[in-house]
Formats: structure tokens, sequence, C-alpha cells
């Protein structure tokens, strides 16, 4: 049965999912895959969050469908505070398909590194009701 027989209106906060993913860093690297998830189905990413308990040097993270990164910037990690990533402004940069990864990538400089660095993803299934499916 196609997601749009849930008949869930597409603001509903019911479909939402939350993956939380654990960030170990390594010093000196440049656009490192620490991460690699494929949902199983349409979907969108509707939020990005990056927190971390201690950070040495300059750490950011980005969130990519594919190849394609989801936000306007990577995300710059800030000790003890949660960070809000700025989504893309195109639809089609944070939309996936059922065959896509989300896949979570980090830059450190040299000193760069993180203590409980996490990056909370929420996605959402689509299309929901209203929504013409694009896949």
């Amino acid at each position: 049965m196609a997601v749009t027989d849930q008949k869930m209106h597409a603001q509903s906060k019911t479909p939402l999912k939350h993956l939380v993913f654990n960030l170990i860093t390594a010093v000196g690297q440049a656009d490192v895959k620490a991460f690699s998830f494929r949902p199983g189905y349409s979907f969108e990413i509707v939020d990005v969050q990056a927190h971390c308990l201690n950070e040495a040097g300059v750490v950011s993270a980005d969130v990519k469908i594919g190849a394609v990164s989801a936000l306007n910037a990577a995300i710059a990690f800030a000790a003890a505070t949660r960070v809000d990533g700025v989504l893309a402004a195109a639809q089609a940069s944070r939309r996936g398909s059922r065959t896509d990864e989300l896949n979570i990538h980090y830059t450190t400089d040299g000193a760069g590194a993180l203590t409980n660095g996490t990056v909370t993803v929420t996605i959402r299934p689509v299309p929901l009701n209203g929504e013409v499916q694009t896949e």
C-alpha cells in the first residue's frame, strides 16, 4: 500500500522519524563520509541539528542525499550547543527516492575533534495526502 493511503497531512508530526548519528572524527579530514543510511522509502529531510559536548579546532558536518547536499551550508559545531542546520532552498535537494542514501559527511581542520558529537536528521515519507509523487 502506498504511503498516500495513510491520508496524513503533509504538515503532520506523526510520520516524522528522528535519526541520530554519532559522529567520530579524525583531524585534518575533508568531506569524509562518516555514515550512510537508506530509509527504504521516498523521503524528505525536514530538519537537521548538530550537537557535541566539546570541540577542538573547527569541525563541520554536512547531510547529503547521494552526493547532493540537503543543507544551504555545512553545520559548524559549537561546544555544548545545539546548532540548527539551514536546509537547501530547492525541494529537490531535500528529497530522496526509496533507493537513495542519506549520507553524513564531516570536515575537520588540523586540530578538529569532537567529544560526543551527534547529527540528528528528521525525515518524513513522501508523498503524503495531497502531494504529488515525483519519483
